[in-house]
């Protein structure tokens, strides 16, 4: 309600000439999808992530994707961004971690 509150604010309109809540969210989301690219692409993100897998043959400097929980063929499981199958993945190259195991200066 209050997107319908504030189109009526700040046009000047009254609330029953706008048109309803459902049209407005539909609208928003037709245009955040189509000119914002804000759309979903966990699959996309998927293939990236188990491309760039932590195999151990990684040179020093070149990045790879970890997981706290594996699939079956031992590739981070990424979730879609849900409060029950959240998006957890980490990034880090050999070089990052080798210099955390160094004691602080």
């Amino acid at each position: 309600m209050r997107i319908r509150h504030a189109l009526s604010r700040k046009f000047t309109t009254p609330l029953d000439a706008l048109p309803s809540l459902k049209a407005v969210q539909n609208f928003v989301t037709h245009y955040a999808r189509t000119y914002l690219e804000n759309h979903d692409r966990v699959d996309e993100l998927r293939k990236w992530t188990h491309a760039r897998n932590y195999t151990g043959t990684e040179e020093i400097t070149q990045p790879f994707t970890f997981g706290w929980e594996l699939d079956g063929v031992g590739k981070p499981v990424v979730g879609n961004g849900s409060g029950e199958r959240p998006f957890i993945i980490g990034i880090s190259t050999k070089a990052l971690i080798l210099r955390m195991l160094l004691p602080p200066d």
